[in-house]
């Protein structure tokens, strides 16, 4: 379950937090980051856990979020990054050295296990020694 709440830039001890909305997501474990997509209006979130999953939501259809999964890491992915003035674009990383570039106008999910298709991966290559 994820609970959004809306933090005035300039924070004051008086200021009185009330929560925008909540809702669950499809994690299975333990959520490690969450994001809202710039220049979204404040309503598409990328989302990480311990499960692996990275997950794109559009909370003006919260209840289809199971859809917009990427199953792209082996293991944990731990965060996520926007990119600056981007709203279709994000990077994650993950158990798996590797970092990957996902632009969610080429596509909304990724359901493979071990995934190799074009998304930009950037790993750490374990078998060599310098």
């Amino acid at each position: 379950m994820i609970s959004l709440i809306k933090i005035p830039t300039a924070f004051l001890s008086t200021t009185v937090l009330k929560k925008l909305t909540d809702y669950k997501t499809s994690h299975r474990a333990n959520i490690f980051s969450a994001k809202f997509l710039p220049n979204s209006g404040d309503r598409n979130i990328v989302s990480c856990s311990g499960d692996g999953i990275i997950l794109f939501t559009d909370l003006t259809r919260a209840a289809d979020t199971h859809q917009n999964q990427f199953t792209c890491h082996t293991g944990t992915s731990y965060d996520v990054a926007t990119v600056a003035g981007e709203p279709h674009t994000f990077l994650s990383c993950g158990e798996d050295s590797t970092v990957r570039c996902f632009d969610l106008r080429r596509k909304e999910s990724c359901n493979k296990m071990d995934c190799t298709e074009a998304y930009t991966a950037l790993g750490q290559d374990k078998t060599r020694r310098d």
